[in-house]
C-alpha cells in the first residue's frame, strides 16, 4: 500500500502518499527536574495520544489525485454539518491507514488491551465493573482482563465517540478482527460495517475467543463492499449483561491473501480519529523549460488524535 486511504465518514478515498513517510509522535504528559538536594524527580502519565506530520513534494497540483484533496478536508468540504455540537461534529474526525500498521493491530492501544485503562490515564472503552488476572497462556495476552457493564440500548453501539473504534477499509482489502474474553447475559462485541454510497449498515456480533487458545481473528469485512467498520461493546437484548475483554486484534490484508488467524497478542497501533492541528500549508512552483511547463506544489500539515478523549 503506497498511497493513503484517507478521509472522514462522509468520504474516504485514495490520496497521494507522503514524500518520505509520516512522522508519528506518541505524546504524553511528563515532567522531570532536579531537587534542591541534588536528587531527581519525574512524573509521567501512561495515557498517550498520537500526533502526525505529513510532508509532500513535487506533485501535480490539481484534482483528486493531487495535493489539493487534503485542502478539501482541511477547509471542511467533507464535514457533516447536520449535527454540530459546540462547534464540532465527531463525524468530522479524520481517519487514515498507516501502511506500517495495517498488518500489526489497527485497534488503538486501550482497545487492544483494556487493561491500560486501569492506570487511570488511558480512557475506558466501557463502564468499568471489575478486573481479574488473565488466565495463564502462551500468547502474550495482557495481564489483566477488564469487565464492563452494558447498559445502552440493545443491538446498538455506545453513543460516545470515545467508546467506539472506527477502522477504514480500502477497496481490495479485507479487515479481519476478533476479541478474546467472555460475556454474561447477552453481552457481545459488535461491528457495524458501513457502505456510504448506499447508506447500508450491516451489523455482526463477534463470538468471544479464548485468551488461552491461539485463534485471534474470527470476523471479516470486505472493503469492496464497505468503507469502514465501527466496533464497540453491545448487547443483543435488554437483559443485564457484561463483557470481559482481555485483548482485541484487527488487521488488513489484500483480498487475495489468506492471513494466519492464530498467534500472539499485538500492541494496538491504531488511532481513534484526528483533526488538523494547524493549516495545510502549500508550496507552489512553476517549472519552465523549452519543452514543458508544469504547475506543481508541495504541501505540509499536521494531524492530532482527539477521538479517544471526546466526551460527547
Amino acid at each position: 500500500m503506497i498511497d493513503l486511504w484517507f478521509g472522514t465518514k462522509q468520504n474516504f478515498q485514495w490520496t497521494p502518499g507522503p514524500s518520505s513517510g509520516v512522522q508519528r509522535r506518541n505524546v504524553t504528559a511528563a515532567e522531570a527536574g532536579t531537587l534542591q538536594s541534588g536528587g531527581g524527580f519525574a512524573s509521567r502519565a501512561y495515557g498517550q495520544h498520537s500526533e502526525f506530520d505529513f510532508s509532500f513534494r513535487w506533485r501535480e497540483a490539481h484534482g483528486a489525485a493531487g495535493l489539493d484533496v487534503f485542502q478539501e478536508y482541511a477547509t471542511g468540504l467533507w464535514n457533516d454539518f447536520t449535527t454540530v455540537v459546540d462547534g464540532f461534529n465527531p463525524n468530522d474526525l479524520i481517519y487514515f491507514l498507516d501502511p506500517m500498521n495495517v498488518e500489526q493491530n489497527l485497534f488503538a492501544p486501550h482497545f487492544a488491551a483494556p487493561t491500560l485503562s486501569l492506570s487511570g490515564d488511558w480512557p475506558s472503552i466501557g463502564t468499568y465493573v471489575s478486573d481479574a488476572a488473565t488466565a495463564a497462556n502462551s500468547y502474550r495476552q495482557p495481564p489483566r482482563t477488564v469487565t464492563f457493564s452494558v447498559t445502552h440500548a440493545s443491538a446498538t453501539l455506545p453513543s460516545e465517540t470515545r467508546r467506539k473504534m472506527v477502522i477504514p477499509i480500502p477497496p481490495g482489502y479485507t479487515l479481519r478482527w476478533g476479541w478474546s474474553g467472555a460475556s454474561t447475559g447477552t453481552g457481545v462485541v459488535r461491528s457495524e460495517a458501513h457502505n456510504r454510497s448506499t447508506g447500508a449498515i450491516v451489523a455482526s456480533n463477534a463470538a468471544a475467543l479464548s485468551a488461552t487458545a491461539s485463534t485471534r481473528l474470527n470476523q471479516s469485512i470486505n472493503g469492496d463492499t464497505y468503507d469502514y467498520a465501527t466496533i464497540g461493546i453491545a448487547r443483543t437484548s435488554s437483559a443485564a449483561s457484561t463483557v470481559a475483554i482481555t485483548s482485541m486484534l484487527a488487521v488488513l490484508h489484500p483480498n487475495a491473501e489468506s492471513p494466519a488467524l492464530t498467534g500472539s497478542h499485538a500492541r494496538g497501533m491504531g488511532v481513534t480519529g484526528c483533526v488538523f492541528s494547524g493549516d495545510a500549508i502549500p508550496e507552489e512552483y512553476v517549472l519552465v523549460d523549452e519543452n514543458d511547463s508544469r504547475h506543481i506544489k508541495g504541501l505540509s500539515f499536521g494531524l492530532i488524535e482527539i477521538g479517544a478523549y471526546l466526551w460527547d
